[in-house]
């Protein structure tokens, strides 16, 4: 239908509708057109129509398509009604907000650009313009969001869908304004960007994300709900900050946050950043929850814990100072380089990468090693611990000087001490544990130099050693094999399950002594039981002394041929009640008095000498 130069109006009290084949064609120049329908729908959506001058719509529900450009001067259509305007160049809407309620709301300009003057409410929202869109007010939908075309912000915008979700599948241009994404859908790309988002000034998400590039703000990002990564993704938010309050799922790509802002907490994260490729945080970062990747993490400032973290990957680097404060840092990596200070009051773990591999401490043979000198960076520390407690392979040690408590974990791999132990001189004496399932031996000297504090093996041991002393107690929690003649010194020695002594003598320097597991004995065999000081008294069988040696004590060592008590240089008194010897015992002491306060028998069967 040829309408002519003229203006155009259509007036219906019921529905406007192109109910054959066919177009509206007015010619070029041609004034405006009024089309009204009351509440009625009007439905002018065939391909050749072409409206060369500017529309007036008002009805109920309004689907008006035009092969070129469209200008829709004033747009009035019923509550809760779909609206869809669909231009084959330019859409140019009206000044002013366009609510369509519940309703679907269709805007696409096919040949050109989408301008949106006003606020956008409606249920379902798609969006497209050929050479892009233009938001000028906040768009808020009951459900899903759709911008099929790049984004210009015209001004600062909330793009809200509430229980709907957000794709924008193309770039978005900020133009200077901020930009904030809301969603309540439970799905995981709830709000999804495929292109960049780039030169927006704040830019906030509300809501599950998945971001499918990089973002770039002159102002802060938050980023409140899990987001994941939907390829590889830089976030810069320049001089500003970025705050990541939930989880982020890498999905196998990588990520770098950058920002220049001076603060500790200028790159944040709350919780756990996982599944990553490569992680690079340059500034200052505030680490909230662990930090996994398959490769390589660097980190460029400052970094400072906010919560027990560990960092896992195959290679780690911190360019800064590394602060854990009262939070434990355990460190994952076949590569852990630390160029700044290294500080905390919790514990800090190192360990490799796969449970399999072997550990080389401080001069020791291992895959993944650790340098004396890299201990003692970790000095301040409370706890140093080594290992990991799924841990298989063999951990092997050198010349160990603690420079904090260090335990080591393993589950069942062999932990072999093949050098000294002893204390930092200038430091107070430090523990020394170690928990694995396999066989710990000592093949070195401990405190021959300066003594550690307290010594605990939880499970089986071998001593190939002459000397094992400690400032504070020594815990033997498996079975105890003696490889050579050796001397416990601390201040409590418990031998807590099998003592093995084959051919060698046992000398126990302590003021407890306890043998909890039987003790068997090879020829040439010999145990001493004396106090860890020459000054020290001993009660036996219940009298009184410094060091207590009960009854059933005694009894432990009856496969010896002699037990001797007391030191050849002793000066304390030595005590016995009601004893019964159950093997020959021997008393020494170079000045200290020897009493009986109570009887004195031999066990059953063969007489034994006293």
């Amino acid at each position: 239908i040829a309408v002519g130069s003229g203006t155009l109006g259509i007036t219906a009290g019921g529905p406007i509708t192109q109910r054959a084949a066919g177009s509206v064609v007015q010619a070029a120049g041609a004034g405006a057109a009024t089309i009204a329908a009351a509440t009625n729908p009007i439905t002018l959506n065939r391909a050749g129509n072409d409206f060369t001058g500017s529309v007036a719509l008002s009805g109920g529900a309004l689907d008006v398509r035009d092969a070129n450009d469209l200008t829709v001067g004033t747009l009035s259509s019923g509550a809760s009604q779909p609206v869809s305007l669909v231009a084959g160049g330019t859409l140019v809407l009206p000044a002013g907000a366009i609510d369509t309620g519940t309703a679907d709301l269709t805007l696409a300009a096919n040949g050109g650009p989408l301008v949106t003057n006003g606020a956008l409410t409606a249920g379902n929202l798609t969006l497209a313009g050929a050479t892009g869109i233009t938001l000028g007010g906040n768009v808020t939908t009951t459900g899903n969001q759709t911008y099929a075309s790049p984004v210009v912000l015209g001004a600062s915008l909330t793009l809200d869908a509430g229980a709907g979700r957000i794709d924008l599948q193309n770039t978005l241009n900020g133009a200077g304004h901020d930009l904030a994404l809301a969603s309540t859908n439970a799905a995981a790309d709830a709000i999804r960007t495929a292109g960049a988002i780039d030169n927006v000034a704040t830019f906030s998400t509300a809501g599950n994300t998945t971001l499918g590039a990089n973002v770039t703000s002159s102002g802060s990002q938050s980023y409140v709900g899990p987001v994941t990564l939907a390829n590889t993704v830089v976030l810069n938010a320049g001089a500003a900050t970025i705050d990541l309050r939930d989880a982020l799922d890498g999905g196998a790509h990588s990520l770098a946050l950058v920002s220049t802002n001076p603060a500790a907490d200028a790159l944040r994260s709350h919780t756990a950043l996982s599944n990553l490729a490569q992680f690079v945080a340059a500034g200052n970062a505030t680490i909230g929850g662990d930090v996994t990747t398959s490769a390589m993490q660097v980190y460029t400032g400052n970094v400072a814990l906010a919560a027990d973290t560990t960092f896992t990957g195959s290679a780690l680097t911190f360019n800064q100072a590394l602060s854990a404060g009262a939070f434990q840092l355990n460190i994952q990596s076949d590569n852990a380089v630390f160029l700044g200070s290294v500080s905390g009051a919790g514990t800090l773990v190192l360990a490799p990468t796969l449970a399999n591999s072997s550990i080389g401490v401080a001069g020791g043979a291992g895959s993944f090693l650790i340098s004396q000198a890299t201990l003692n960076q970790f000095g301040g520390f409370g706890t140093l611990a080594l290992g990991r407690s799924d841990g298989t392979g063999v951990v092997n040690f050198g010349n160990l000087v603690l420079p904090t408590n260090i335990e080591v974990r393993s589950a069942s791999g062999a932990v072999n001490f093949n050098g000294t132990v002893n204390t930092a001189a200038a430091l107070p004496a430090h523990d020394l544990s170690v928990g694995t399932g396999g066989l710990t031996t000592f093949n070195g000297s401990v405190g021959g130099i300066n003594a550690p504090a307290n010594l605990s093996i939880a499970n089986a041991v071998r001593i190939n050693t002459a000397t094992v002393a400690t400032q504070g107690a020594q815990t033997y929690g498996g079975a105890f094999d003696l490889g050579a003649a050796t001397t416990l010194s601390g201040t409590a020695v418990a031998l807590n399950s099998a003592v093995a002594l084959g051919s060698n003598a046992l000398t126990v320097l302590a003021d407890s002594i306890g043998v909890a597991g039987p003790v068997s004995a090879g020829p040439g065999a010999s145990v001493r039981l004396a106090p860890q000081f020459a000054g020290g008294s001993i009660g036996i069988a219940g009298a009184a002394g410094t060091l207590q040696i009960s009854q059933p004590l005694v009894d432990s060592f009856a496969a010896l041929p002699v037990l001797t008590l007391g030191r050849v240089d002793g000066s304390g008194a030595i005590t016995a009640g009601a004893l019964t010897l159950p093997t020959d015992l021997a008393m020494q002491s170079a000045s200290g008095n020897v009493a009986f306060a109570g009887t004195l028998d031999s066990a059953a069967g063969p007489a034994h000498s006293l």
